[in-house]
């Protein structure tokens, strides 16, 4: 699997790591000797002698002498983790991705790697690009508010696609409105209506939206990108009525073959990395089966190809 984390993060990531291995090997002994209480406090104010430092190299290695002795690792979280241990391996390659930066876990260095992800499967589409998200706020271009480049890919694949006279789709899922209906109609609603300034920035009014930017190069929008709204209805005693589905999930699925699901909105605030704190898995199954695809025979990723037709039929995942 792909690598999206910056490489000058790794040394940052080492950092936290030790730290972590250390507090982990005085922990049962930390309250009845506070010397080493202390020499861990000056670990993290980086203020220990050599002398010190191979103290507590010590003390990790005879914690995890100790835990070899006891048959494994103590913490209870281990004992459950185990379980899954030397059993038959799967066909599915996995990496965790995340927005993260120095106000939401300490580390130095932003991380933006759901949307190095989102950008690189975009790039590497060659029949369909799949996305439910409960905002689509983003930049087809450069300048602007907005800096995240999503709907930047998707216009460029699309370009691709018209010059190639490929065959190609994105089918877009939102919410009718990024907030919940009436909250439009509040005195405090000042937020919402930015949000749907935002989002139809995006997609069709402004200079770096989707719609404009490709009709500036003579393409028709609508034979390439779909949109929808959800709605749930019923007959009521005193007539039908209808109300919108509130859609919250956040998924890309591209080609049937890699997935990206999470926590992570297609906005700034979940994507640039400096802001939100959000987490997301990205799935590609090498378990490779053959479908029919824009009237062409196509292989996709067996459990990406099923998740998502059960996505799109309404059908539980677990079903």
């Amino acid at each position: 699997m792909k690598d999206y984390v910056s490489k000058n993060y790794e040394s940052n990531f080492s950092r936290v790591r030790v730290k972590s291995m250390l507090k982990k090997a005085i922990r049962q002994e930390v309250d009845e000797d506070e010397e080493k209480q202390k020499l861990l406090a000056r670990f993290i104010e980086k203020e220990l002698t050599q002398e010190e430092k191979k103290r507590l190299k010590r003390e990790i290695r005879n914690q995890k002498f100790k835990e070899s002795q006891m048959g494994g690792n103590s913490n209870p979280m281990f004992a459950i983790a185990k379980n899954f241990l030397h059993k038959k391996k799967g066909t599915c390659r996995t990496q965790i991705l995340r927005s993260s930066c120095a106000w939401s876990t300490g580390i130095r260095t932003v991380e933006h790697s759901i949307l190095n992800a989102y950008i690189r499967f975009i790039r590497k589409a060659q029949k369909f690009i799949y996305i439910e998200n409960q905002f689509l706020m983003s930049n087809g271009s450069a300048g602007g508010i907005i800096e995240n480049g999503i709907t930047k890919a998707i216009k460029n694949r699309i370009v691709k696609a018209h010059k190639r006279k490929e065959p190609f789709k994105v089918y877009i899922f939102i919410p009718l409105m990024p907030g919940f209906e009436g909250d439009i109609l509040e005195d405090g609603s000042q937020v919402l209506k930015l949000q749907i300034k935002f989002q139809l920035d995006t997609i069709v009014k402004g200079n770096t939206s989707l719609f404009q930017l490709l009709m500036r190069e003579r393409i028709d929008a609508s034979e390439y990108v779909t949109f929808f709204g959800l709605r749930q209805h019923d007959v009521f005693d005193d007539g039908p009525k209808t109300e919108m589905i509130y859609i919250h999930s956040k998924l890309l699925v591209v080609d049937d073959r890699y997935t990206i699901i999470g926590s992570a909105n297609i906005n700034d605030r979940s994507m640039l990395g400096s802001r939100d704190s959000e987490v997301c898995i990205c799935v590609e199954d090498e378990d490779m089966v053959e479908v029919n695809m824009g009237g062409e025979p196509f292989k996709v990723g067996r459990i990406n190809h099923e998740f998502r037709k059960k996505v799109m039929s309404g059908k539980s995942i677990n079903s």
